[in-house]
């Protein structure tokens, strides 16, 4: 199958988008631990467990897809890296984040 100049633009605009949506759940998990914590915060570890299940593998299968992607275009291939990085760094930073507040 032939990769037509659409289809290049296509892939890292897509890993964009997964994580960017991945970071935005991170975010979200934060301050449900932030804004729910209960009245001791003993709960707020369990709403920060989520992006360690959701944001490593979306930003492990952005990050390999961003590699591979080669006909792509050079400034989107490296936002595509970027923001696949920052996917799979977001879980580590919400968790010190969220650890941080208690």
């Amino acid at each position: 199958m032939v990769a037509t100049a659409s289809g290049a633009k296509v892939l890292p605009i897509v890993n964009i988008a997964i994580a960017s949506m991945a970071i935005l759940f991170a975010l979200v998990c934060l301050g449900g631990a932030t804004i729910w914590a209960g009245p001791s915060g003993e709960w707020a570890s369990l709403a920060l467990l989520p992006p360690f299940f959701v944001n490593i593998p979306a930003g492990l299968i952005t990050l390999i897809a961003s590699l591979r992607a080669r006909r792509a275009d050079a400034r989107l291939r490296k936002i595509a890296i970027t923001m696949s990085v920052l996917a799979l760094l977001s879980p580590f930073v919400t968790a010190v984040l969220g650890g941080l507040r208690t």
